[in-house]
């Protein structure tokens, strides 16, 4: 029996300008890269705190492992793409 890893089958998008755009309304669904190998995957989701406008967090996390952390959207959009996120556009 083998155990399958892979998540595959949704439009997703690497559009991280845009990814940027949505976590300012609401958390959105990610699936990213996961451990040293990245031959697995985890489905992760958005996190925006916006303090002031000088204090912003950008962040992408799951069940307390943190994958993004960012003060600023080009350091998130660096990190979104060092880590493989997709994003699952909302309806």
């Amino acid at each position: 029996m083998s155990t399958i890893y892979k998540i595959s089958g949704y439009k997703t998008s690497r559009e991280y300008s845009r990814l940027v755009e949505l976590m300012k309304r609401g958390a959105v669904i990610c699936i990213v890269d996961y451990g040293r190998t990245n031959d697995c995957r985890d489905v992760a989701h958005t996190i925006f705190d916006e303090y002031n406008l000088s204090n912003l967090c950008f962040q992408i996390s799951a069940r307390g492992t943190c994958y993004v952390h960012a003060f600023d959207e080009l350091d998130f959009i660096t990190q979104c793409a060092r880590i493989n996120c997709e994003f699952i556009e909302p309806t």
